[in-house]
């Protein structure tokens, strides 16, 4: 029966990513050191999260890097950072977005994810599990939002708030199951713009 509902959940989702090959996400994120340091620190969690699927020849894990961004992923999604960004253009667009209101977050990178829609349904638990990993490693703000820049969850102050006004589709792929993924302590409440 669980497996029955799983299975329809998880169509519900392929099917409001409306059979796209690949869905964005996007993390931005308070680092204190280099793009080039995040991409590694983001290669390793990864290399250490799909560890047995490595020594069973089941995925790759790849870090490439271009003039223009830096590329970690593997065969369920990839994470592009921008080099021209680096301290400054995400930077900047926090303070104007905080002159309209914002979440309040001191973050200065932003991380384009790409899931591959036909393993989407792997690729975001195993993302969780970086997420976590990330969480646990790096005690900066950041907000992960879906493709329509719906916020899904942030940290502030240290505080981990998973947004409780998800639609069905979100309502699986956040729901207490996977996120137990992040082993990392949460509560649950609407994220919303303030006004400064």
């Amino acid at each position: 029966m669980a497996a029955q509902q799983t299975r329809r959940v998880v169509l519900s989702v392929i099917k409001s990513i409306g059979g796209r090959e690949k869905v964005d996400y996007s993390l931005t994120i308070g680092f204190d050191s280099s793009v080039k340091d995040l991409s590694e620190l983001l290669y390793n969690i990864l290399s250490e999260v799909l560890f047995v699927e490595l020594i069973d020849y089941e995925v790759e894990v790849w870090k490439r890097n271009y003039d223009e961004s830096i590329s970690v992923g593997c065969d369920y999604f990839s994470i592009d950072i921008d080099l021209q960004d680096e301290n400054s253009n995400v930077k900047n667009n926090f303070e104007i977005y905080n002159s309209f209101g914002t979440y309040h977050l001191d973050t200065d990178m932003y991380i384009s994810i790409q899931f591959k829609t036909h393993v989407f349904h792997v690729g975001w638990l195993k993302f969780l599990e970086v997420m976590g990993k990330l969480l646990n490693v790096n005690d900066k703000d950041l907000i992960l939002e879906d493709d329509s820049t719906y916020p899904l969850l942030k940290r502030s102050r240290g505080v981990l708030i998973v947004n409780s006004e998800l639609d069905e589709p979100q309502t699986w792929y956040m729901s207490k199951e996977n996120l137990k993924l992040l082993h990392y302590p949460y509560k649950e409440e609407k994220i919303t713009l303030t006004a400064d």
